[in-house]
């Protein structure tokens, strides 16, 4: 079964919707406010009712419903007797934030939510629901991607880091991430289409709207979900990307809605990008990318990854320092490093720790 703290059951009900359009205008007063309402907290429980580990989620969620199903009418009501608030006010209160997280200011409370994803700024978007429910069924930690697509993975994230570094002073990473890694973002399990992938523009709700976090999130006077989100444009690993390479940059509005998109190399954005400035969606709106960054070149990724890379550069050295034995197991694989262990990727603390390769050494 997939865990309920991290994805609704049954998936996303059809009446929780995101804003149909994006939004900059005056929310008025936003529904979680309505928690202090209706909220309690597990102490406040009686003797005879039982409370699980998903007390508070499964609260928020209903929440979320009702302010959902009821009539503008009753919402309107509402918003004219509740309390002004500002923007601090509109998460939910204590009582339904995880017990397991230490509840600090309402500006920095989080849930325990997180399917390892959320944080990143390149997140690979080619798990399905069928091998969600399959792990779900199996042990934890059982593999979300087929041996081909980790293989494939393994690639794009060498591209990550900073492949045109000339010495060990220079930044690690091509894009400038305090979250190195790439994460994949796993579907809900629930409902008929096996098939499904998170889609870059339901990434916003799978992130947030799956367990009802409203650290992330608020509900408007009309019943509809707005993203507050820190990046304004994501890299994400597609099945176009795991085949040719060149990953799709989005530019994320805060209803979750894809305004801009291109393809690029992660490793081109190398100076260029930083996932928490909004210089990546001027970028992007500017159209700079694809004149000065060549985006649209294209390789066969089933290749040695020095097959193709050799066309932008040698990157032998670099390789081996950030994934040590990688290409050995491609060499073995005939170009696809089958069970390379994502562990073995070295983290920017690893790579401090090694002894510095000089700006010749390729």
């Amino acid at each position: 079964m997939t865990d309920p703290a991290k994805y609704w059951p049954g998936g996303i009900p059809d009446d929780v919707r995101c804003h149909p359009d994006p939004f900059n205008g005056d929310l008025g007063l936003p529904a979680t406010p309505a928690a202090q309402e209706t909220a309690i907290g597990r102490n406040e429980v009686s003797d005879t009712e039982e409370v699980d580990d998903n007390f508070e989620v499964t609260q928020r969620r209903n929440l979320m419903c009702q302010w959902a199903r009821m009539t503008q009418d009753e919402r309107d009501s509402y918003q004219s007797r509740a309390p002004v608030r500002h923007s601090a006010g509109w998460y939910p209160s204590e009582e339904l934030a995880d017990p397991s997280v230490e509840v600090g200011s309402s500006h920095t409370r989080t849930y325990r939510h997180e399917k390892g994803a959320e944080d990143k700024s390149v997140v690979c978007i080619t798990a399905t629901a069928a091998a969600a429910a399959a792990a779900a069924a199996r042990e934890e930690g059982s593999p979300l991607l087929s041996p081909r697509d980790a293989a494939l993975r393994a690639k794009q994230r060498i591209s990550c880091y900073r492949l045109d570094a000339r010495s060990s002073r220079e930044p690690i990473f091509a894009m400038d991430m305090d979250d190195h890694g790439l994460g994949v973002a796993v579907p809900n399990a629930a409902g008929d289409d096996h098939n499904r992938t998170v889609r870059p523009h339901d990434f916003l709700r799978w992130c947030h709207v799956e367990a009802a976090d409203f650290s992330h999130m608020v509900m408007t006077r009309r019943s509809t979900v707005l993203f507050f989100w820190d990046r304004p444009a994501i890299l994400f690993v597609d099945r176009e990307a795991l085949d040719l390479g060149p990953a799709l940059l989005c530019a994320l509005e805060n209803n979750g809605a894809v305004s801009l998109s291109h393809r690029v190399w992660a490793f081109s954005l190398r100076g260029k990008w930083d996932p928490h400035s909004y210089s990546a969606k001027a970028l992007l709106v500017e159209n700079h990318l694809i004149s000065k960054l060549g985006l649209i070149k294209t390789a066969n990724m089933k290749r040695g990854i020095l097959d193709f890379l050799d066309e932008f550069g040698s990157f032998r050295t670099l390789i081996e320092r950030f994934a040590p034995g990688y290409l050995d197991l491609e060499d073995e694989g005939h170009g696809m490093a089958y069970g390379y262990d994502d562990s073995r990727f070295r983290t920017e603390e690893q790579l401090e720790q090694l002894p510095p390769f000089r700006d010749d050494g390729w």
